[in-house]
Parts: C-alpha cells; sequence; structure tokens
C-alpha cells in the first residue's frame, strides 16, 4: 500500500516538472528578446491606514518577479500621501520598493 502511495507521488511530481521545463521552454521561445517589462513603473498611492498593505505588496512582488522570470523588476514606488506610521513600516521592509513623499514623486515624473 505504501509503495502505491510512494509511485503516485514520484509520478504527480514528475509531471509537474516536466510541465514546468515545458512552460519555461515556450515561454523564452515566445518572449525571445523582448523585454516589455524593463521599463515598467507600477505607483501606488497610499494615504492614511492599510490594513493589507504588506499582503498587497507581497503579491505585488510576487507578481513582478514572475513575470520577468528574474530578469530584472519592474520599479515599484509607494508614494507617501499621509500615511500612518504602521504602514509605512510595512512598506520599509521590502527591498525592492521605493518609498517616497508626492513631491518626490512629482519631481520624479517630471525629471526622470
Amino acid at each position: 500500500m505504501n509503495k502505491i502511495i510512494l509511485e503516485a507521488l514520484l509520478y504527480f511530481f514528475a509531471c509537474i516538472g516536466i510541465y514546468t521545463i515545458i512552460a519555461k521552454i515556450v515561454k523564452s521561445i515566445i518572449y525571445r528578446g523582448k523585454h516589455w517589462f524593463d521599463n515598467v513603473t507600477v505607483i501606488l498611492n497610499v494615504k492614511g491606514r492599510e490594513d493589507g498593505m504588506e499582503y498587497i505588496l507581497r503579491s505585488l512582488v510576487s507578481y513582478t518577479d514572475m513575470i520577468t522570470d528574474g530578469r530584472g523588476c519592474p520599479e515599484i514606488v509607494v508614494i507617501d500621501n499621509g500615511m500612518e506610521p504602521e504602514t509605512a513600516a510595512v512598506c520599509n521592509k521590502f527591498n525592492k520598493i521605493k518609498v517616497c513623499n508626492t513631491a518626490e514623486a512629482i519631481q520624479g515624473i517630471i525629471q526622470p
């Protein structure tokens, strides 16, 4: 009985591995030389308290890592438009995210 379960798990994980390899090959053929994500900037304007900010940022970082396959990350900017200190502390946990105030953001848009 245990042998059957182990073989089923082995085949299951083998199928996942084969699917992952095929998906990466197809993705590399389709997107060969196309780096459309290099010039993408994601901007979040945050005001007040945002309880789900850590979830939002983790999801955003995970999604950008997924679409780029580690070949560079779109810039993620959080604009502090009067954030609560707890929300700002959550935003500052992430290395890939730039936090700036409204004036810095406007200056960055005018003079990139």
